[in-house]
């Protein structure tokens, strides 16, 4: 009966470590498929400002194991506080897809601005 509960809880913790590592690897950023230079400069930024502020604690980084680009769009006029010349970054908005243990999709952050300014 202790070789079974041991070999339940060793099968247990085996899956449990592997659905905390292996998103980390198999899971992309996203920012592959990006081809056009100002929606890749936006959502890079809008990738780095989501580890930085909605990642920032040590018990949300160990839950949510991977951040996606899932879609760059561009939105013309939308943010008049950064505004620069006409077609630059400033009018993109980026997707991004907080994946948890196992892979699967927690929640979907905003960037907006070129990704200068995020909703968590």
């Amino acid at each position: 009966m202790k070789r079974r509960a041991w070999r339940l809880a060793a099968g247990f913790g085996l899956v449990l470590v592997l659905g905390l590592i292996v998103p980390r690897y198999v899971i992309g950023d996203g920012l592959d498929g990006i081809t056009e230079t100002d929606a890749r400069a936006s959502a890079t930024a809008a990738y780095e400002l989501a580890h930085q502020t909605c990642l920032d604690s040590p018990v949300v980084r160990i839950v949510i194991t991977r951040v996606r680009v899932t879609a760059v769009v561009r939105d013309e006029g939308s943010c008049e506080m950064f505004r620069g010349t006409a077609g630059t970054q400033e009018d993109f908005r980026v997707t991004l897809a907080a994946h948890s243990a196992f892979g699967l999709p927690v929640r979907e952050l905003q960037a907006t601005c070129g990704g200068k300014h995020i909703i968590c």
